[in-house]
Parts: C-alpha cells; structure tokens; sequence
C-alpha cells in the first residue's frame, strides 16, 4: 500500500483522536456515577502500562508491524492465523464505532433517515479515504485535531458560563467505596479505549522518527485521558449523577443546557461536527489497519478489492449484529470487553513480548 508515512504531529493527532473517538459520547464508566471521572484517570494509569507493552514490540523491530512480528515469533503459520483474527478485530471495532455514531447522527439530526443509509454515506467517504493513502488523511486529521479543538473550547466556555455547572454534584467522592471503580476500571475502561491503541501496531512500521514514538504516543495518550476526565466531570458537574447514568448521550444532555442571554443557545449542531469528525478519523484508522493487515498477510499488492470486501463487512457488523441501540451498549460495555478486548489487548500482546525477549536474547547467546 502505497503513501502510508507520518510524521511526529500527526502521529499525536490520530492516536489522540482515535482514544477520544466513541469514548467521549458512549462514556464506559457512565455506570460509576459521580465517580465516573476516577475510574478513567485510574484507566489512563492502565492504559500507559498497556501503551509501554506494544511500544516495546514495537521498538523489537520498528520496521516490522504486528503482523510481521507475530509471524516472526509463532512461525508463518500460526502468526498469520492470529494476524487474521487481528484484522477481523479490527473489522469487528470499526462496525461498532460506525454503529456508535450513525445512531447519534440519527439521535441529533437526521432522525427520518434509515441507519442503512448513514452508514452507507459514511462507509463511502471511508473507502474514498483507504484508496487515497495514509498519509493524505494523516495531514486532513492533524487539521480535523485543531478544528475540533477550537469547537470543543467554545462547548466547555460555553457550559462555564450557563450557570449549570454545580460541582457539588461530584460529592461524596467514593461513596460507595472503591470496589464499583474498580470494577468499572477493569476490564472496561482500560480497554476501552486505552487498550484499543493495539491497533497503532498495524502502522507504526511507517512512522518515519520511531525514537520518537514513546514520547509521542505517551503525549497522546494522556491528552486523552484527561480531555476524557475533564469532559465527565463537566458532564456530572451539568447534570447531576441520575441524569448522566440514565442518558443514552451525556454529552448532548449537558451541551443542550447551554443557553446564554437566551441567544447563544442550541449548540447540539457543533457537537454533532464533532462527533462526525471523531467517528470518521477512529473508524478510518481501524479501516487502515484491517486493510494494511490483510494485505500484508496474503501478500497483496492491489488494495481496491480487499478495501470494498471490508468495507462490505464493517456495514454488514454495523447493522446486523445487534436488533437494537441498547444491545449494541450492553454487548460493548458487557461482553467485548472480556471476551475479545482482554485476549486482543492484553493476552496475546503479552505473550508476544515475552516470545520476541526470549528469542533475542537466544540469538544473541
């Protein structure tokens, strides 16, 4: 696949957008309540422990990508097996992702549309994106990243001055004590979405400073998680613990309070550019990493095809594999976390650090 090279500012700009992306409109520790805000800094503590282990088999072989490093460590064979499941992982993501975000889209704005025909719009632009090459939609992010930032300062000024906010809402702090927390933070909010930066493994090979990817991606990754604490705690702040457990979006109810001098109100259209934006770029990254994956698998050199097979199936998971938006929630807070993101985000790459260690500290005896 040809084009694919980034620099440092992109590299921050898409790995800090791809762990805000769903996270900041479906919030995963909603369930804790108050203390909500706790569970993702503790997750971000988690998450840089998870980031530090795919960075170092990473920086085994920087030229290499995850699918090069498992077929290095567990044989041509098997690792291209578990390079496969990788790449349905990430067809599997970016179909919940896109489910995410075409219900929100319908939620907000375009309430008489079909889910089929949002997803298909946004499928299309996503195609459009895999076939012009990486590069190209690393530059469009890093500018996405500034216009997003601009628009997401005037929300938060904007909620500062409605009068809303009430930070006694976050009082008592641990009122239930720390096992809910905890809970919540494992495996839940560590993995979603810290752990889902794995998938960086599939296109950091063509990141063109790698001594600087540690820095960087840590960059990154705390960027996010406090833009994700300090976004939950103005969201309690505005609605109070039992509005925001019961909200299907806590960040639409508390940006749908903004009203100032009864003119400067009705902000929900700017959330939604947001929230368009983030989708497009997470949902891309992970259409990049099946594509490049599967590709890299089987030896391929024409991309067209095996960009419209995805695409056919990332809508296929979209739609079709779950009846109902509060399904899809249950399965992605609930199941994905235990059954697929603890083995991809944690099990394997584990067991692949440890094989890659031993096999060159072996080839250096």
């Amino acid at each position: 696949m040809q084009n694919m090279r980034f620099n440092s500012e992109q590299l921050f700009s898409l790995l800090a957008i791809y762990l805000i992306g769903s996270a900041v409109a479906v919030d995963p520790a909603q369930k804790v309540g108050r203390d909500a805000w706790l569970a993702i800094l503790i997750s971000l503590v988690g998450g840089l422990l998870l980031l530090s282990l795919y960075l170092g088999i990473y920086k085994n072989n920087p030229s290499n990508s995850l699918i090069k490093s498992l077929q290095k460590a567990w044989g041509k064979y098997l690792g291209g097996l578990v390079g496969i499941l990788y790449v349905v992982y990430c067809i599997y993501i970016a179909s919940r992702v896109m489910r995410d975000f075409a219900e929100l889209i319908l939620t907000i704005a375009l309430d008489n549309t079909g889910l089929f025909t949002i997803s298909m719009l946004m499928l299309f632009l996503m195609i459009y994106t895999v076939m012009k090459g990486f590069t190209s939609f690393a530059r469009t992010v890093w500018i996405c990243f500034l216009l997003s930032g601009i628009i997401v300062f005037i929300l938060i000024f904007s909620q500062l001055l409605t009068g809303f906010l009430n930070f006694s809402h976050l009082k008592p702090i641990l009122e239930y004590g720390w096992k809910p927390v905890l809970k919540s933070t494992f495996p839940t909010t560590i993995t979603f979405p810290f752990g889902e930066s794995i998938i960086f493994l599939l296109l950091l090979q063509h990141y063109d400073q790698p001594k600087n990817a540690y820095k960087i991606s840590y960059l990154a990754m705390i960027y996010a998680g406090i833009f994700l604490t300090i976004s939950t705690i103005i969201h309690i702040a505005n609605l109070g613990e039992i509005i925001f457990k019961a909200s299907t979006f806590p960040v639409l109810s508390s940006v749908s309070l903004i009203n100032i001098g009864d003119f400067f109100t009705r902000l929900e259209s700017l959330a939604v550019i947001v929230f368009v934006i983030l989708g497009f770029i997470k949902i891309s990254i992970l259409f990049f990493g099946a594509v490049v994956g599967t590709m890299e698998i089987f030896n391929l050199k024409d991309d067209w095809l095996i960009t419209f097979l995805i695409g056919i199936m990332i809508i296929f998971f979209s739609i079709f594999t779950t009846v109902s938006y509060a399904q899809h929630v249950y399965i992605g807070l609930e199941l994905v976390p235990k059954y697929l993101h603890v083995p991809f985000q944690i099990i394997l790459p584990l067991i692949l650090f440890v094989t890659l260690k031993i096999q060159n500290k072996l080839s250096l005896s």
